[in-house]
């Protein structure tokens, strides 16, 4: 558990071919040549304590709430992202986002991060879930490496992933 006063942490991982770029054919490109396209890049990242915690005794995780200097570092992060890849609890979690308001009370960075998050493709893999609650959103009862692998060699966009169990 996060001790008061604890450091937060962000732990960034992307997944990126060495030479950063591929060769490959583009989905429904005629038998024309083939053109050079980036691979898109898979992203995890996690705020936690220096300990590795990301929630306290409770489950909570108030202590981590980003300040706006973070919080903006995360919105230029996930900026180029076009589909987050969640588990069940994850995007029960994130769909808060969904409907989240720009109040008077809270920063811009704030607003910002909603609309980022609403104009991403959302993919939950969850045998439990039976119907998503946010739009962009759908459900696929097994998790299949091979289909993330051409999401990124075939998306124009990152991909962020997140979920204890992804």
């Amino acid at each position: 558990m996060p001790r008061p006063g604890a450091v937060r942490v962000i732990l960034i991982f992307t997944m990126r071919p060495p030479d950063g770029e591929r060769r490959i054919p583009t989905p429904g490109a005629s038998a024309g040549p083939v053109r050079w396209v980036g691979v898109a890049r898979l992203i995890y990242a996690a705020i936690t304590s220096l300990d590795g915690y990301v929630a306290d005794e409770e489950g909570g995780f108030d202590w981590a709430v980003p300040d706006d200097e973070v919080h903006t570092f995360v919105n230029d992060l996930v900026r180029p992202v076009g589909t987050y890849l969640y588990g069940r609890r994850m995007y029960e979690t994130m769909v808060f986002w969904e409907t989240a308001s720009a109040e008077a009370d809270r920063p811009s960075v704030f607003a910002d991060y909603a609309g980022i998050w609403r104009d991403a493709e959302k993919i939950v893999y969850s045998r439990t879930l039976e119907s998503p609650s946010s739009e962009r959103t759908r459900i696929e009862r097994e998790f299949d490496p091979d289909a993330v692998r051409r999401l990124k060699q075939y998306s124009g966009a990152d991909a962020a992933i997140g979920g204890a169990e992804l």
